[in-house]
């Protein structure tokens, strides 16, 4: 019978799909990353600006649409975690002066104040992640329009990005991207489809999933 962490058992079948799933999403991953590095290639961008938090994303601005509004996606970002860590801080500190015994009432109070706190940051996250939403979908529209495609396959790159991007990096290896990817960053390509391999069957051999 396969086992999970620390030898729980996991009947077969639930162990399976556990595999599948990952096997799947490896490749999924790999495809995607191997497109997008095409892409950015193709852009004059340097594939391995894709590991590179925040400025990935900032590449991606200034390549297909415009780099300034990358800023507009940042400080919702930032106000969101703000807001969700706020409300983090109010609970935990709710729940320690429940365990202090400052009184029921203190802690009511506590609470009724919090709650409001609690709300306005959760309005302001929302409102933060719809303007972010808002902006990742005018972001993939830019890249279907860069390569003369239409609002359908904007919708594509948002909901199944393996198959759409996958689409696109099949257009850059037909305009002849491979031949100007410099050796140095082709290697780079290997290693992290190496290592992205490594994650998911390294963890599968030894039963982790």
């Amino acid at each position: 019978m396969p086992t999970g962490i620390n030898n729980i058992v996991v009947p077969p079948y639930v162990a399976s799909i556990q595999r599948g799933y990952f096997i799947v999403a490896m490749v999924a991953s790999i495809i995607v990353f191997i497109s997008m590095c095409l892409v950015y290639e193709d852009n004059d961008a340097k594939c391995w600006y894709l590991i590179i938090p925040f400025y990935n994303l900032y590449t991606k601005f200034k390549i297909f649409w415009n780099k300034n509004y990358f800023y507009f996606h940042l400080i919702p970002f930032i106000i969101a975690f703000i807001a969700i860590l706020t409300a983090g801080v109010v609970i935990l500190s709710i729940a320690l002066s429940s365990l202090g015994g400052i009184g029921y009432e203190a802690v009511t109070q506590i609470a009724t104040s919090a709650s409001i706190t609690i709300a306005v940051g959760l309005i302001i996250w929302f409102i933060c992640i719809m303007i972010i939403g808002i902006l990742e979908i005018l972001l993939e529209y830019h890249v279907s329009s860069r390569y003369g495609y239409d609002g359908l396959f904007t919708i594509g790159l948002l909901l199944i990005p393996v198959i759409f991007y996958a689409i696109l990096g099949v257009k850059c290896i037909n305009s002849g991207v491979l031949s100007k990817i410099p050796t140095g960053r082709k290697v780079f390509m290997i290693i992290c489809t190496a290592l992205l391999i490594a994650f998911t069957a390294i963890p599968i051999y030894y039963h982790v999933i």
